[in-house]
């Protein structure tokens, strides 16, 4: 098995014009007290940027880790 160490910050692309994905997302902010987590909004139309294109990242949640 692969040795996967995860480098911090994790930048999360997520969709909050929808109600579950922003729903995780607030979760997750609120527990994110050592700031390990950056959250990136995709849902405004003029986004660009990201790990995969906008359609991707709007229908699902990505991770990217700091390498």
């Amino acid at each position: 098995m692969k040795d996967v160490t995860i480098k911090f910050p994790l930048t999360l692309y997520y969709d909050a014009s929808c109600r579950f994905c922003n729903a995780e997302m607030t979760n997750l902010m609120l527990r994110n007290t050592e700031g390990r987590l950056r959250f990136i909004n995709c849902a405004d139309s003029g986004f660009i940027g990201g790990p995969a294109p906008r359609e991707a990242l709007m229908r699902a949640i990505h991770g990217v880790d700091a390498q």
